[in-house]
Parts: C-alpha cells; structure tokens; sequence
C-alpha cells in the first residue's frame, strides 16, 4: 500500500478472531 499515490488516501483497519484465530485486515478508503 506504501507504493500507491492517492490523494488524500485513508487506510481502514482492524482486527478480531475467526474461530478463534487472530486476523488482521486493512482496505484504502477512497471517499476520504
């Protein structure tokens, strides 16, 4: 994601447990 040029780019992230299993996830928001 480092490599991509948007203006005004916003990251939306989180985490949580998928049968119990740790997950991390991450999408660009392209309406900031």
């Amino acid at each position: 994601m480092d490599r991509n040029v948007i203006p005004g780019d916003g990251v939306v992230c989180g985490y949580g447990t998928i049968d119990g299993r740790l997950v991390y996830c991450f999408a660009q928001d392209f309406t900031v």
